[in-house]
């Protein structure tokens, strides 16, 4: 009788939803064998499985097909995918740049921190020092700081360029969602005319004539787009930067999320994230929160090819090229390196003709279209132009 009830249960959860089947269901102490998607997690480390076993033996649980595992004791606590208004970050704007105007195409917004004065330098000496010709602007968006050095000294540098927001909580990566939500309310208070909202890392390059020619063809009208991720597992070690316990994301795979490193949206589709970010509860990543955002808009992501999250070798004139729209962990350095470059236009001259020559502890697992290779840094750079590769 117990194992009709099991099979029943099963058949109906996999095609109801969680919350509104809960209370009825049939409670079974259940273990690691009577989960038939456990054999997809065979791959992952030991630690994980060891994980997930340890959470599914520790009292009563419930089982949701290849969704999802919740945990009888933890059912209190555990994070909701929805609530009744229950995140509302109210902080104040503490100091606003005045860079909006009516022609706006896009904002720009660049996340930041008050101690990183020599990135911000190498920003607008770089890539920001031309954006304001082509109907863009940007702001750099900051909170606050325990140093309180740092916190006073941005203060000073906005007084000098007038081009940062400067938001009344502590600024840490744990609240990356907080200074997200937050600026998108700035951008629907003081920027209202701006089509596109581009959000970008600090250490970001960004190829802004590419993107430009990308969003004129309307490709992400009602989308969110960048470099995007798709059946991505949440990671379950304490250890890891990214760590997500089961009862903060008791779902077994993330929704599709685009990394959080750099990102351009509609206005539109960040008016409706604010409407319905209220009704979904708080979650540490950035990307993923804007993500459940989307799931329950029930909007789409699109991957747009140039948008790297990772670095790619900084080679001046491949940056300058159409395949580069973004890459991650730029030094202030080799942003002006790369910006003063001259380059042809579409710096396919500079791309290796023969990347099986190149020495393997050069090669990234992430690799260009066509074969191209991914690179890191600049200190090869003479090495390859001395064996001819370019």
């Amino acid at each position: 009788m117990l194992d009709s009830q099991l099979v029943l249960v099963q058949n109906v959860q996999l095609n109801l939803d969680f919350q509104a089947i809960t209370p009825n269901l049939p409670i079974r102490k259940f273990e690691y064998r009577d989960f038939p998607n456990m054999d997809r997690l065979n791959h992952l480390p030991v630690y994980q499985q060891n994980n997930m076993q340890q959470f599914l033996g520790n009292g009563q649980n419930y089982f949701l097909g290849n969704n999802a595992v919740h945990n009888g004791p933890l059912l209190k606590t555990a994070r909701k995918e929805t609530c009744n208004r229950c995140f509302q970050p109210d902080f104040p704007f503490i100091s606003e740049g005045k860079i909006c105007n009516n022609t706006l195409n896009v904002l720009i917004l660049v996340f930041t921190k008050p101690g990183n004065t020599e990135r911000r330098k190498a920003l607008r000496e770089t890539w920001l020092k031309d954006i304001k010709n082509k109907s863009a602007q940007y702001i750099f968006v900051i909170g606050t700081d325990a140093n309180t050095t740092s916190s006073s000294l941005a203060f000073v540098e906005n007084s000098v360029y007038n081009d940062m927001l400067i938001i009344g909580f502590q600024d840490s990566y744990a609240n990356l969602t907080y200074k997200t939500i937050m600026s998108f309310k700035w951008t629907q208070m003081r920027c209202k005319s701006a089509k596109y909202i581009l959000k970008v890392d600090d250490d970001m390059w960004l190829n802004f004539d590419v993107l430009l020619r990308i969003l004129k063809t309307g490709a992400i009208r009602f989308s969110l787009g960048g470099k995007c991720n798709y059946g991505q597992y949440p990671f379950r070690d304490p250890k890891n930067k990214y760590y997500v316990s089961y009862s903060d994301y008791p779902m077994s795979i993330y929704p599709p999320f685009c990394s959080g490193t750099a990102y351009v949206a509609d206005s539109d589709v960040i008016k409706q994230i604010l409407t319905i970010s209220p009704n979904i509860p708080f979650f540490r990543l950035e990307d993923i929160y804007i993500a459940l955002c989307l799931r329950k808009l029930r909007y789409e992501i699109t991957n747009i090819p140039g948008f790297h999250s990772t670095k790619i070798y900084p080679l001046a004139c491949l940056y300058k090229s159409p395949m580069v729209i973004t890459s991650h962990g730029v030094s202030a350095s080799e942003l002006r390196n790369i910006y003063q470059a001259s380059c042809d236009k579409d710096g396919s001259m500079y791309v290796p003709k023969n990347p099986q020559q190149l020495p393997e502890r050069m090669i990234l697992e992430q690799r260009w279209p066509k074969g191209k290779l991914a690179r890191k840094s600049f200190k090869y750079e003479q090495q390859l132009l001395k064996h001819n590769l370019f």
